[in-house]
């Protein structure tokens, strides 16, 4: 028999294990909960499936009031609402439309009809429906007209006036106060817009609101460059909305700031977690682009295509990024087939006729940007395209005319001007290259490449002073400008102040070593005939870029001098490769090939300077020696 305290102590020695295990797991518990919070600086949802219980957004009726109404007009009045709710606004339109004037012409009827309108982009009528109504105090009335002028350019700061009114009434108004702080943000006011932000969070209650409140602050405060606060404000969006695919964006933007590596990591993983592919391979790509690396912001625009191959913005952009790496064939492509699939839009004409341009197909180019121009009549961008295009083709009254029409769009824009002035001084227009010139530098003051052009003028009206006055003041711009350096030593040049042109060209390469100077100056030396330190410049020339046409044409005359005729070949055959209609280039080559023995070669030369402009005095004494080949 089991007295009672065996039974106490039975049941003690059984339960003593289930409560150390309780306690244990409290404790447990505590550590974790401690943890989370002490991670709160990092984010680790994952998102949750897509389809998610959709959030009431608006407590506003915009409905047909039904009070007061007789049973027949309650029955009409109901089918409009109706439409309203299923989204059906030009029906809604149109059935308000036949209603009884009695009924038409009620101020909360007038107001559905505005918002109707609204819906359907017929703001003028939406305005001039809210205008007529008797009682301007309604609140619905303000609210309506808010929201209509926040899609007017230039109308936000009315919207934002309209929508304190409507607060004024309904001070608990989410959609009010939040469509107040959006207007702020978008008229650039970010303290406003903060400040609105943070009462509309005390009127939120469900998650959705407050994760798309808490999103809108931290862009705010993203905005004023608040980045610890913006972080903090985008990872409470994130909690209460894991879904939100651009709070998470701009929360890795954040930190790659601080950590480029990281901030990565969690957009690349964005990829895996989220079916708005096109936004995260286009945020990834951009942040690739923006460091100049782009062949990874193409790899990830390209990836991005493989899951959504139709998408517009990941092509757009790719197109874009292609043209920017100089990958004109790649880029037309893509915009070819954009320009089929959306033949209105006149961004991907003008963008088409870039590639063409940069693939030096120049009338290409020209077509597509008259195209858009036929879509968009005042396109500044592609008037100053057209301009730069027939200027590459010799086209200079066009180019002269289409800069001029884009100086009437834009009368501030210094390149533009330049541009001009450039043209007109090929043209031998002086007086007009000069006042181009001078509109350029009075729009921008320090303005090297302006100086350099107005200074080119002044020397072709032989303006010596004026001329030297204005390469002085490109160098004092730009210390590295050499081409400034060059003109300043032809200004002396044409007072025979040839010692006084080869030292500014020395002190000149002192400050900056550049072939266009050591070209120059090796000339000098040439004239001069100081053949070895013209070879060593023209040499170094060459080091600095094996390209350099100049400094081979002047090592080509300088061994055909001194009868080193092997090296003289060697350099004139790189030059004509580069520029087959040289005519001096020929002349050089047809020498170093008769003196070399190799005669045919030298005829065959002396053919291809046929019809080539160029005076030469012995040239008729290699025609004569030659005369046998002629056969």
């Amino acid at each position: 028999m089991f007295s009672f305290k065996n039974i106490r102590l039975l049941l003690f020695e059984s339960f003593l294990p289930f409560l150390v295990m309780l306690i244990v797991l409290f404790i447990l518990m505590i550590r974790i909960d401690s943890k989370i919070e002490k991670s709160s600086n990092t984010i680790i949802i994952d998102l949750l499936p897509d389809k998610e219980p959709q959030e009431k957004v608006s407590n506003i009726t915009q409905s047909i009031p039904l009070e007061a109404l007789s049973s027949e007009e309650t029955k009409i009045a109901g089918s409009i609402n109706m439409l309203i709710v299923q989204k059906k606004y030009s029906e809604a339109i149109l059935g308000i439309q036949k209603l009884k004037n009695s009924l038409q012409k009620k101020d909360e009827t007038a107001i559905t009809l505005a918002f109707c309108y609204y819906k359907v982009k017929n703001y003028e009528l939406g305005i001039k429906t809210l205008s007529s109504i008797h009682n301007k105090k309604l609140p619905r009335r303000h609210f309506n007209l808010g929201l209509i002028y926040s899609k007017l350019k230039g109308s936000r700061l009315k919207a934002i006036k309209h929508f304190k009114l409507y607060l004024k009434s309904n001070p608990g108004s989410w959609e009010a106060s939040s469509n107040i702080a959006l207007l702020y943000y978008k008229t650039k006011n970010y303290m406003a817009s903060a400040d609105y932000l943070q009462k509309t969070l005390k009127l939120t209650s469900g998650s959705k609101r407050k994760a798309r409140t808490y999103y809108r602050l931290g862009r705010t405060l993203k905005a004023q460059s608040q980045d610890k606060q913006a972080i903090k404000a985008f990872e409470k969006a994130v909690r209460l909305d894991p879904n939100d695919v651009k709070a998470r964006i701009h929360l890795a933007e954040l930190i790659m700031k601080k950590d480029f590596d990281k901030g990565m990591k969690m957009l690349t993983k964005l990829t895996t977690l989220s079916r708005d592919y096109p936004t995260v391979y286009y945020h990834i790509a951009k942040k690739y682009y923006s460091r100049k690396d782009m062949p990874n912001a193409i790899k990830q625009l390209s990836l991005g295509l493989e899951k959504s191959r139709h998408s517009l913005k990941l092509r757009s952009y790719l197109a874009f990024v292609y043209l920017n790496s100089e990958e004109y064939a790649n880029a037309s492509k893509i915009l070819s087939q954009l320009a089929v699939e959306y033949p209105n839009r006149e961004l991907y004409s003008f963008r088409l006729g870039r590639a063409h341009y940069g693939m030096k197909q120049y009338q290409e180019a020209i077509n597509h940007y008259n195209y858009a121009l036929k879509l968009r009549p005042n396109y500044y961008k592609a008037l100053v395209n057209l301009g730069v295009t027939h200027a590459a083709v010799k086209n200079y009254k066009m180019a002269i005319h289409y800069y001029r029409k884009a100086l009437d769009l834009n009368a501030k824009s210094e390149k533009t001007y330049y541009n001009l002035g450039l043209l007109y001084y090929k043209t031998n227009r002086y007086e007009e290259s000069t006042s181009a010139y001078q509109k350029a530098i009075q729009l921008k003051a320090k303005y090297p490449t302006a100086y350099n052009g107005l200074g080119q003028v002044y020397l072709a009206q032989k303006n010596i002073h004026s001329a030297r006055k204005s390469f002085r003041k490109s160098i004092e711009l730009d210390k590295n400008y050499s081409s400034s350096y060059v003109l300043l030593s032809q200004t002396y040049i044409l007072e025979n102040k040839e010692r006084k042109a080869r030292d500014t060209l020395e002190n000149a390469l002192k400050q900056v070593r550049n072939p266009e100077l050591m070209n120059t100056l090796a000339g000098y030396h040439m004239k001069d005939m100081k053949l070895r330190n013209a070879e060593k410049l023209y040499k170094a020339s060459l080091k600095m870029n094996k390209d350099e046409l100049d400094a081979m044409l002047g090592l080509g005359r300088l061994y055909l001098k001194e009868k080193r005729y092997a090296l003289a070949l060697s350099y004139m055959k790189r030059y004509i490769f580069v520029r087959p209609k040289d005519p001096e280039a020929r002349y050089i080559y047809m020498k170093a090939f008769y003196h070399s023995g190799k005669k045919l070669e030298a005829f065959r030369q002396l053919r291809a300077l046929e019809g080539l402009s160029g005076k030469y005095p012995d040239l008729a004494k290699y025609k004569k020696l030659l005369k046998s080949f002629d056969k």
